[in-house]
């Protein structure tokens, strides 16, 4: 046994304290039939890959391979593996139903688990219900719930489907648990099933392997979150990367977004000037994702690299109920303006008023004269009018002196110089 003393605030609220204490059990609950049951779960992942090198369903070879591969790298401690259970499909004429094998349950999805209440039937229809029956070996996703084991992340979901003589879904066998850091770490190039998907998106580029283009969709590739990758379709994928490789860093601001085939989170890359990106505009950019998804939570990975703009990947999480469908191109346009500074406005001021020539002359002349609100983000265009008018009307060259002020108190609103 680990014996460990952890010190927290004094708690006197016995009803706190017997949530926590509850908690703590839950978790050890949880620990201790991920670890029991860890071989029994490693030995069903080998049958499953044997079975498939005997016993291929009727799908075609390569997709039946890359499954194989998988399920034995899974094996090889990739897949830290905390749960296992088997479904069987059963198909109706509005509805299908995916029911539990109980007895198959291993680990945290063990019927021996203490606290564990009988799993029922999970009911499909609509897209969900397409999902289920769709031909396709594997289904890697994020489940909605959160490991209590390792790390504080939400478990990864992977689904290996059965098939009937007829080559119909038929079940599935689903392990639940955490990609390893290994999984995270090695090439897309390296990694069974993403391997593939990187050869067809390459593929459908039809770029020369030496060109430009085609280092910019490998990079791309190369540098995209693993979850995305092993979760997104390839049709997805294409989408994407021909988004991001056509920005050719353009410093602006641009919007992807991918929706979870079981509804419960939108995956959304918001890429932005990195001169522009600080704390407060991440806050803005997720407060407007939040409200615009219906969202109930969010997390946010971000990467800065030498590239000129920042990477957000923002994850939402939804009712997958909700049948709310968001404007994209509207939440694009907000978050263009929760970046924009008061120098971009005062750019667009001029170049509706003048003609290129002027306006080039008079940002250049007169840009950095109000440097105390220049880097300002979300600005309103109502301040920019006063900087308009100044090139106009004011007798002196050098404004360097002036101050540009903005004024708020009760409801008296407005700038000063």
């Amino acid at each position: 046994e680990s014996w460990q003393l952890i010190e927290i605030d004094r708690e006197i609220d016995p009803a706190r304290l017997s949530i926590i204490s509850r908690r703590l059990r839950s978790t050890l609950d949880d620990v201790g039939a991920a670890v029991a049951d860890w071989r029994s779960m490693r030995g069903r992942l080998r049958e499953l890959a044997v079975a498939l090198e005997k016993s291929p369903p009727p799908m075609p070879d390569k997709e039946v391979e890359e499954a194989r591969a998988l399920v034995e790298w899974m094996v090889d401690k990739i897949f830290s593996l905390f749960g296992y259970r088997r479904y069987s499909l059963e198909r109706g004429r509005g509805q299908d139903f995916l029911k539990p094998d109980v007895a198959s349950g291993l680990g945290i999805l063990s019927a021996r688990r203490a606290g564990n209440a009988r799993p029922r039937p999970t009911r499909l229809t609509g897209e969900i219900r397409r999902r289920a029956r769709e031909r396709e070996m594997l289904v890697i996703t994020k489940a909605n719930a959160v490991a209590t084991v390792h790390r504080a992340t939400y478990l990864d979901y992977v689904s290996l489907k059965t098939f009937d003589r007829r080559g119909a879904v038929s079940g599935e066998h689903r392990f639940l648990g955490l990609w390893t850091s290994s999984a995270y770490s090695h090439s897309p190039s390296e990694i069974p099933v993403l391997r593939r998907k990187v050869s067809q998106v390459f593929a459908h580029f039809g770029l020369p392997p030496q060109s430009h283009d085609a280092k910019a969709v490998l990079h791309v590739l190369e540098t995209f979150p693993r979850d995305e990758l092993f979760q997104a379709s390839v049709a997805e994928l294409i989408t994407v990367v021909r988004g991001i490789v056509n920005l050719y860093e353009r410093q602006e601001l641009r919007l992807f977004v991918r929706r979870d085939p079981f509804r419960r989170f939108y995956s959304c890359f918001v890429f932005v000037p990195r001169d522009r990106y600080n704390t407060e505009v991440r806050e803005r950019i997720e407060a407007i994702v939040l409200h615009a998804f219906h969202g109930k939570a969010i997390e946010t990975q971000v990467q800065l690299s030498d590239s000129v703009l920042a990477r957000a990947h923002i994850l939402v999480r939804t009712d997958p109920d909700d049948p709310h469908k968001a404007d994209l191109a509207e939440i694009e346009k907000l978050m263009a303006r929760a970046v924009r500074t008061w120098s971009d406005a005062f750019r667009e001021a001029l170049a509706a008023r003048y003609d290129e020539a002027r306006c080039l002359a008079l940002i250049r002349r007169f840009e950095r004269a109000f440097s105390d609100v220049q880097g300002n983000t979300g600005v309103g265009a109502q301040s920019v009018p006063v900087g308009v008018v100044v090139p106009e009307f004011h007798p002196f060259g050098d404004l360097r002196g002036l101050r540009l002020q903005f004024l708020q108190a009760d409801d008296i609103r407005g700038v000063a110089l």
